[in-house]
């Protein structure tokens, strides 16, 4: 009994997790930007999704999350030259210099890893101010998506795949027409 007393909070907690009507979340969710300025940007925005900050210690920022899947070694080589941008590659590892890349014109911090599954994650942050999303930020999106729609069978959405992470799968009412 007393284990079933101890476990019963973590269940949910985990349940709270993925709770994306949570009126707590939705503020924080919110601040910053209301419902119909996302909305407006969802619109505008084919593969890059809104990223709400993990806040707290993580000194992390809002960002806007693009993921794209490939195969192996080579494959990534080749999204990354479609992509026009290139990476050194060493042995079986290729080494994105810090983290930066430069994709149609404009600065994408670029990561990659193997689990789930192998992608390219791409993320867009205002250079000016790296915890918020502006309009700056979106615009810098909208250029880099001409280049995305090359690889659009390669999206992986949600990028993020947590209530964090605004796509259709979370808030689905974002995406109706108004």
């Amino acid at each position: 009994m007393g284990l079933r007393r101890l476990l019963l909070p973590v269940h949910l907690c985990a349940m709270a997790m993925h709770n994306t009507q949570d009126p707590h979340w939705r503020d924080y969710l919110f601040q910053g930007h209301p419902p119909a300025e996302l909305s407006t940007w969802v619109q505008r925005l084919r593969y890059f999704r809104f990223c709400k900050a993990y806040g707290a210690h993580s000194n992390d920022g809002d960002q806007l999350l693009a993921a794209l899947r490939y195969v192996d070694a080579a494959d990534l080589r080749r999204l990354l030259a479609q992509l026009g941008t290139w990476a050194p590659l060493s042995a079986q590892l290729i080494a994105l210099p810090s983290g930066l890349l430069t994709v149609a014109g404009q600065q994408v911090s670029a990561w990659h890893y193997d689990l789930p599954e192998p992608r390219l994650m791409l993320a867009i942050r205002d250079l000016n101010n790296p915890y918020e999303v502006t309009a700056a930020t979106i615009a810098a999106a909208e250029a880099v998506e001409q280049q995305l729609a090359l690889q659009e069978s390669r999206i992986i959405d949600p990028p993020q795949d947590n209530r964090y992470c605004v796509c259709p799968q979370y808030y689905p009412e974002l995406w109706e027409k108004r």
